[in-house]
């Protein structure tokens, strides 16, 4: 019964600990995130935009190079038109191949 008891202290101890772990991680979170200067990059982004069209970046545009995409006819190599052959042995690989043998000793020496 006394170890029943040690482990349901044990385990509330363990969640005590939790519990403040993350308290003491959410307020320095929090923390952190209230003092952060980044606000000055947010400000500069919020701006106002000029209507005003900028004839240069036009000219720009205009003076570009554009390539017209055309039909081309697919390159054939030597390999694609070669005809398959059927495979003939050689005389040489017709002789016949050894055959290993094992011979196990039971009084290794």
């Amino acid at each position: 019964m006394k170890e029943k008891r040690s482990v349901s202290r044990d385990f509330f101890i363990l969640s005590i600990l939790t519990v403040i772990t993350v308290t003491v991680w959410m307020v320095i979170d929090v923390f952190q995130t209230l003092n952060k200067t980044d606000s000055v990059k947010i400000m500069k982004g919020l701006e106002p935009l000029t209507p005003k069209i900028e004839t240069s970046v036009l000219d720009a545009l205009e003076t570009k190079n554009y390539y017209e995409i055309q039909a081309y006819e697919p390159v054939s190599s030597p390999a694609a038109e070669a005809t398959p052959e059927t495979a003939t042995p050689s005389p040489e690989m017709e002789t016949a191949t050894p055959t290993a043998t094992a011979e196990a000793n039971p009084n290794p020496q």
